[in-house]
């Protein structure tokens, strides 16, 4: 095979991963502060290169009652990954940046 060849066929490889957008991955949490997930790479990944939706986050409600005298309840609800948590992804095209889409 030629060098010639062998280039195009590079190049044909590569122009057909870039048609598919995304793939999915799975991983394991292996820290939560800072949230690190390990994917099988040469280190986890962390920071800007997840993508983490607030569904996964600590989030805070409150509620007022509409009642005399009113009353006031907060709830607090812990949906943060936990370490040792199994993980799917999606890891985007093109970069190294990972969608977290659910613990499974």
């Amino acid at each position: 095979m030629t060098e010639f060849t062998r280039a195009v066929k590079r190049v044909a490889v590569q122009a057909v991963k870039e048609t598919v957008p995304a793939n999915a991955v799975f991983g394991t949490v292996v820290s939560t502060e800072p949230l690190q997930i390990d994917v099988g790479y040469e280190k986890p990944i962390y920071g800007e290169l997840l993508i983490l939706p607030s569904s996964f986050r600590k989030n805070t409600y409150t509620t007022t009652s509409g009642g005399n005298p009113s009353h006031t309840h907060t709830i607090e609800i812990d949906n943060s990954l936990k370490m040792g948590d199994k993980v799917a992804l999606l890891k985007m095209q093109g970069g190294q940046r990972h969608i977290v889409l659910g613990v499974v």
